[in-house]
């Protein structure tokens, strides 16, 4: 459907605001060259405006999908764009933005909507050759569809995707291809032998039992260097005995946006054969009310052999990512450890839904290349400090270590918590408890619902490694 060459059916060229003076001058028009505005001349030519975005990074990825909107409403088969004025440093976001109008999102209808008629989008860009050219827009085109993977798999209801299904999926996802990525699933007895005591704790209170996929990418044999992408995956959470609000619950079926977001990173990364060794660990559970449901005082045997006091049964997603990372840590051998999750509210009244928050152990190593690859991107986010007296906010006096900090610092605490069981490993933690969904969406790429946020980074972060040696 995209392609790259020319064609004399139908062109659009994209101008600024310079250009748009000149073409107002001859058609007496009222045409500005801001961003996305558009001007069909004639039947075989029109302009798009590229001047002020509304972001200066996120803006061409809007710019992008609403090209794409607008070519569709064209009504022609064939359709050239002349990206010249783009900047290079652009075409990533203006890619990944065309090729997310492109994909479809799926629903639960008994009747699905028509796909829509064909037409061939061809890029004119004289300012790279082919081969550099095709590859932004393979980029673009693997990240959109991942990044939609994951909108589709946050959107699904909890009784359709729940663990053992999600992990079905998920082994079908990323299976065939050619992708290389090697799969294995633990079973709740296979948590209960390895004493994956969190996991399995706040699995074992729904019929649904508990299970940990892993999915393995090796892209640089001979490296020790291991990325581990560990992604929350409650597929539904009441909040247990803690049980939150009625109105909560709904939107408790999109528990698992960090799991979807390392499952469809780890695809796209694999996708792009990019040179490194990268593990995904998903520990999914759902977290219900049961006789067997975990409550407020027990203390439970970690993976790692801490001891974790329970102070609330809704603060569940930290203790399956903790044994879940003790996992990535003694089983495949993670050097570097990237945790996301919707972990807490207390990320959203601070931040809302457009900035993710993160933690890291490693400002100036780690997160500094993590910072750099979102940025790319625009990817919105903000470090948050932590001092001594925070992780004293999670000393317990019957364990270790207790899941629920002060009533101040929600979010700090949270991710503290799960910074104790990654053994001094260069850790970054993203909380997109916002940034997971939207409810009013900001940019027109987006939609209200699931967002797919995390893919982005991660595949970014993962890319940058690489001239490290990593």
């Amino acid at each position: 459907m995209v392609k790259i060459g020319t064609t004399e059916e139908f062109k659009v060229v994209f101008v600024d605001k310079e250009m748009a003076k000149s073409i107002n001058h001859k058609l007496k028009g009222k045409f500005e060259g801001k961003a996305s505005e558009n001007l069909v001349v004639n039947d075989s030519l029109a302009y798009v405006g590229i001047d002020e975005p509304s972001d200066e990074k996120l803006g061409y990825r809007e710019l992008g999908f609403n090209t794409a909107k607008f070519v569709k409403k064209l009504g022609v088969a064939a359709v050239e764009l002349d990206l010249t004025l783009i900047k290079e440093d652009d075409l990533p976001n203006f890619f990944l933005g065309l090729y997310l109008a492109l994909c479809v999102k799926k629903t639960y209808k008994s009747e699905e909507p028509k796909e829509e008629g064909k037409q061939d989008i061809f890029i004119n860009y004289k300012l790279l050759p082919d081969a550099e050219l095709a590859d932004y827009m393979e980029e673009g085109r693997i990240l959109a569809e991942n990044v939609m993977a994951a909108r589709n798999f946050v959107n699904a209801p909890s009784n359709l995707l729940y663990p053992e299904e999600f992990a079905r999926q998920i082994k079908s996802f990323v299976s065939g291809a050619g992708l290389g990525i090697e799969y294995k699933v633990l079973h709740q007895k296979e948590i209960v032998d390895k004493g994956m005591g969190l996991l399995n704790i706040v699995g074992d209170s729904s019929k649904n039992k508990p299970c940990l996929v892993v999915l393995s990418y090796n892209g640089a044999a001979g490296s020790d260097k291991v990325l581990a992408l560990v992604g929350k995956g409650v597929c539904m959470d009441t909040g247990g005995y803690c049980l939150k609000p009625g109105s909560s619950i709904y939107d408790m079926k999109g528990d698992m946006a960090g799991a979807a977001a390392v499952v469809s990173a780890i695809k796209a990364i694999a996708s792009r054969r990019l040179r490194l060794n990268v593990k995904a660990v998903i520990p999914i559970v759902e977290n219900r009310i049961s006789d067997a449901s975990f409550v407020p005082s027990d203390v439970i045997t970690s993976y790692s052999g801490k001891t974790v006091e329970i102070l609330n049964t809704d603060a569940e997603g930290r203790l399956i990512l903790a044994d879940a990372i003790s996992y990535a840590i003694k089983d495949e051998k993670a050097t570097h450890i990237v945790d996301i999750a919707t972990l807490t509210g207390a990320v959203v009244s601070m931040l809302g839904q457009t900035v993710t928050g993160i933690l890291s152990n490693d400002e100036n190593g780690f997160y500094k290349t993590f910072n750099e690859a979102s940025t790319r991107y625009g990817e919105r986010h903000l470090l948050l400090p932590y001092y001594k007296e925070h992780e004293k906010m999670i000393e317990s006096e019957l364990a270790d270590i207790k899941n629920l900090g002060d009533k101040f610092c929600g979010t700090i605490t949270a991710g503290l918590f799960i910074k104790a069981f990654t053994e001094d490993k260069p850790w970054i933690h993203m909380d997109i408890a916002g940034t997971s969904k939207m409810d009013s969406p900001v940019f027109s790429y987006e939609e209200k619902g699931p967002t797919g946020t995390g893919v982005v980074q991660l595949y970014s972060l993962a890319k940058l490694l690489i001239p490290f040696h990593f």
